[in-house]
């Protein structure tokens, strides 16, 4: 990350002067922060000056995203039963809303964006292994939940109704169809065609 970026995101109203003195001061706080037993004149090995600026150099093993990430794929591979507990432990590595420190910078929109997509797939990637396993009954609360919260989930509808389906609650799963559409037609206007529903 070059210098004038990080001085930029710091100061978004204009740096003040000797910004760039006042940012090496806090790199080398948060260089002692990240590596309390390093030496003092050793160089950092994991916040090290790269060019014109500083990059981070740490393992996939020392970052949640990344961990994430390394489940998310392990999951690929594994049978319905076995990957429902792998996205049990995947998912809960999520803590909160990703870089929620950050809400309102910019630097931050894209990779908080990518990292909710991927959360967001999980919980569906799970519901699905859930009903792969014959445990529909187990995966409509949680795919009620997450459709509260993001009712434009088109896939998330498909999985609820399926899952209410094989519960044998088949008025519900109706509902949930009526539900859907309602929430489609409310996201894509009413000239969108949506009232036609979500595919079944």
């Amino acid at each position: 990350m070059p210098v004038d970026r990080l001085v930029a995101d710091l100061w978004e109203e204009g740096p003040p002067a000797g910004a760039v003195s006042a940012l090496r001061t806090f790199v080398a706080a948060l260089r002692r922060c990240l590596e309390p037993g390093r030496p003092l004149r050793q160089v950092s090995r994991l916040l090290v000056t790269d060019g014109p600026g500083y990059a981070l150099r740490a393992g996939r093993d020392a970052v949640d995203a990344w961990r994430f990430e390394d489940a998310a794929a392990e999951v690929a591979a594994a049978p319905p039963r076995a990957a429902v507990a792998l996205w049990d432990a995947a998912l809960a590595r999520w803590c909160g809303p990703a870089l929620a420190d950050f809400p309102h910078a910019a630097w931050a929109a894209a990779e908080r964006a990518r990292l909710e997509a991927l959360r967001l797939d999980a919980d569906e990637r799970r519901a699905d292994a859930l009903l792969a396993s014959g445990a529909a009954r187990d995966a409509v609360a949680d795919l009620e939940a997450h459709l509260t919260a993001h009712p434009e989930r088109e896939h998330g509808w498909v999985l609820l109704v399926a899952a209410l389906e094989r519960s044998g609650r088949r008025g519900e799963a109706l509902q949930a169809l009526d539900h859907a559409r309602e929430a489609f037609t409310r996201a894509l206007g009413p000239g969108s065609g949506a009232h036609r529903g979500p595919p079944a």
